[in-house]
């Protein structure tokens, strides 16, 4: 990329400090890794999201309509008890 990051906020600036000094690293390195965690973490968010959404459209496309809300009125009988 060639861009140069330019951080202005003096607390971003201490915490990326003191987070170089616990990890004993440059704080260029200190900043790497923390942003190539955010990043993974972000991912792997995303990742899990899609498959949860590809499950529930799996078990969406086995269900019969019409499809229970949050009404759960449909487990129960005229005498409130469970079908």
């Amino acid at each position: 990329m060639g861009a140069a990051l330019e951080i202005a906020d003096a607390d971003v600036v201490q915490l990326a400090g003191e987070l170089a000094e616990l990890r004993k690293v440059s704080v260029r390195g200190a900043v790497a890794s923390a942003l190539r965690r955010g990043l993974d973490h972000e991912c792997e968010t995303a990742r899990r999201h899609a498959l949860l959404m590809e499950i529930a459209a799996d078990i969406r496309s086995d269900m019969d309509d019409p499809i229970p809300s949050s009404d759960h009125s449909w487990l129960y009988d005229d005498n409130g008890l469970p079908v």
